[in-house]
């Protein structure tokens, strides 16, 4: 198990002077920080993201936020001299410690105007962190790069998925993104060795080309040229589907943003009618692109058939004023049936169904010589009878040419032209909100316009790109199967090399046996993951009769379903959101291999009545096996919960303000 011991703050914001240690005094991993809303609850959490990623994560308005270097640090120092800001984690894995430790240098500066005393950065946080056994401080590593440094934290606490161990129970709204699942993906991949199969698989992949290459390196350059474009192919489908996978999560993203600039110019009464009307026209401006692009694919199947039909027009007539002349003319035999003949021949006591004529022995030789020469006419004709009537469809086909034409050139200008006045009216729409001034006004609409065209541009160019690289990945792959069979094909042809072919056929097995225990490895860990999100979730919800179960996507989205089948993942309740996304994040510490402690920032607060307690109950219950911080404010603090974490089962310190509130005056109990 993965520890914090503790936390040392010195002149980060209102922790002046501060340690949190965090022993354990009893068989649960529970540790309880207390503290009134704005004495430094969240501050501690932003401490931690601060140490290890130089970023915090949780303040409403970075550009408007404090330096991160205590203010009456600054006031006690004279002009010139340094304040030095710093937050250690210590924490404990198997048989040692780890320290990580940023710091940042600031310099008193005195405001000429005002005399007032001010601080200037004046290096760049550095971290630094120090590794040591646990049975003394001896043999101690000291890691400075950034290549080292940023190796351990992505170890113990990778960057990607901060979230997922310093949990914000008030900043849901995101948690459950595209964006968010496809770092977790990313996170839990890479701590689980799929990415080492990965890059296995790419290199056995080369070297089997190279060895490829080896084999026909006699052979005329054809062969070479073939290979190049090969691994050229893979290349361009491997980038593409990189910037897919980026555009996949900047796309969501996007269009998020644009729906909030929309709801925000909605909800003012003045413009509401024009954003009324701009989403009608939004809706209508996609349906007609929709309808273009289906009349477009229309119009090219129409060239491609009437060039065809043309092309080969003057052969299609000549065969067919063929086949009438020889039936004007008696040359094609008649339709005769042959097995009639043949029934007629073999039964013949009867008279002749036509002409009711006896069949003697002279009526049995003409038939039998009708038959033989029906074996040598009658392929043709029925050859020919049966391709005019597609013959003449052809012929009727190029005559319906000027009405097709007519109509598909009709509808082309009408999609053009209403689309034309509606994109016209949604730009009218768009100038008169970019430029909307009103001295009253609670929103700045003008500016709110100018963002979400901003993001409706970039919105544009980001779908367009994810279309024409699709297409691109499409064809490519297309051509590169054409490639691989052709350079099969040459490989059989060419005078081989026996050890060469072994070799390019272990490589190709190797590379098979690498794809398929990745494959192997990620369902297996989407399907762990999805199993412990769903027994917790169940465990954390008081309603047993609603939620039937839980599903995880490939690409790590969630959808909760009730008991008729029905994803309910949009419809959930704060405290249902708040148990599902605690669910997630205790599976993905499980899963990952890295049992790491998980620190929460008002972890009851959206929670009421049942759930209340069946959460604390849930988060104490882990707590067996796995370091739990949970900070509360006085309020979330209740009753209920005081019953479940007293002072015998979790550790409890209060985080209290000095009277002139620029400092923490303690943490104790």
């Amino acid at each position: 198990m993965i520890k914090i011991e503790k936390i040392e703050f010195k002149n980060f914001r209102q922790y002046k002077d501060i340690c949190l240690t965090f022993a354990k005094n009893s068989d649960y991993n529970l540790h309880i920080v207390r503290a009134k809303n704005g004495t430094g609850k969240t501050t501690f959490l932003n401490g931690i993201l601060w140490c290890l990623y130089d970023e915090e994560y949780y303040i409403s308005n970075k550009l408007k936020a404090l330096k991160v270097v205590n203010e009456s640090a600054i006031q006690e120092k004279n002009e010139g001299d340094i304040v030095e800001v710093s937050v250690k984690l210590t924490i404990s894995d198997e048989d040692k410690f780890l320290s990580f430790e940023r710091k940042q240098i600031f310099s008193v500066t005195l405001d000429p105007l005002t005399s007032i005393k001010k601080s200037v950065a004046t290096c760049e946080p550095t971290l630094k962190v120090l590794e040591s056994p646990k049975t003394a401080f001896v043999n101690t590593k000291v890691y400075e790069s950034e290549e080292e440094t940023q190796r351990l934290v992505k170890q113990y606490f990778d960057k990607e998925i901060y979230s997922y161990y310093f949990f914000d129970g008030e900043n849901l709204k995101n948690y459950f993104d595209k964006e968010n699942a496809g770092k977790v993906k990313s996170s839990i991949y890479s701590l689980s060795q799929v990415n080492l199969l990965s890059n296995a698989s790419k290199r056995t992949e080369v070297l089997a080309n190279d060895k490829r290459r080896e084999m026909t390196e006699k052979n005329d350059r054809q062969d070479v040229v073939i290979y190049d474009e090969i691994d050229k192919l893979k290349d361009e489908i491997e980038k593409l589907r990189m910037d897919n996978d980026q555009l996949d999560i900047a796309i969501p993203i996007l269009q998020k943003r644009i729906d909030e600039l929309n709801d925000q110019l909605i909800g003012y009464k003045p413009v509401r009618d024009n954003q009324i009307r701009r989403e009608e026209l939004d809706k209508k401006l996609k349906q007609l692109e929709k309808e273009q692009a289906e009349m477009m694919a229309k119009k090219k199947e129409f060239i491609r058939t009437y060039y065809m039909l043309f092309h080969l027009f003057p052969r299609i007539k000549a065969t067919l004023d063929m086949i009438k002349y020889k039936e004007d003319h008696g040359e094609l035999p008649p339709r005769i049936d042959k097995k009639q003949i043949e029934e007629l021949i073999h039964n013949h006591d009867a008279n002749c169904p036509m002409c009711d004529g006896e069949i003697n022995d002279h009526a049995i030789i003409h038939m039998k010589q009708l038959l033989e020469e029906l074996d040598v006419s009658s392929q043709a004709s029925n050859y020919l009878s049966s391709i005019k009537g597609g013959l003449e469809l052809a012929i009727l086909k190029c005559r319906q040419y000027e009405d097709e034409k007519k109509s598909l050139l009709e509808k082309e200008k009408y999609y053009q032209q209403e689309i034309e006045e509606t994109e016209k009216e949604l730009n009218v729409i768009s100038q008169y909100l970019s430029t909307y001034s009103d001295s009253n006004t609670v929103i700045d609409v003008s500016k709110i316009e100018k963002e979400r065209t901003q993001k409706q541009e970039e919105l544009t160019i980001k779908t367009k790109r994810q279309g024409a690289n699709e297409l691109s990945i499409k064809n490519s792959e297309e051509r590169l199967e054409i490639l691989d069979k052709e350079a099969k094909e040459m490989e059989k042809k060419a005078n081989k090399n026996k050890a060469l072919q072994k070799q390019m056929k272990v490589l190709n097995d190797l590379t098979s046996c690498f794809n398929q225990v990745k494959k192997q490895l990620m369902d297996k860990i989407k399907v762990e993951i999805e199993e412990n999100t769903w027994n917790t979730f169940k465990n954390m919800i008081w309603k047993k009769e609603t939620f039937n179960n839980l599903k995880i996507d490939e690409d790590y989205q969630m959808s909760v379903y009730n008991n008729n089948l029905n994803d309910m993942t949009g419809s959930l309740s704060a405290t249902e959101s708040m148990a599902l996304a605690y669910s997630f994040t205790l599976a993905i510490h499980e899963t990952s291999g890295k049992n790491c402690p998980l620190v929460v920032d008002s972890p009851l607060g959206r929670v009421s009545d049942d759930n209340r307690k069946n959460m604390a109950n849930e988060l104490l219950k882990i707590s067996q096996k796995k370091q739990i911080i949970l900070l509360f404010t006085s309020d979330e603090y209740s009753k209920e919960v005081a019953e479940i974490y007293d002072s015998t089962i979790a550790t409890i310190q209060d985080v209290s303000l000095t009277d002139d509130e620029q400092e923490i005056r303690k943490i104790g109990v």
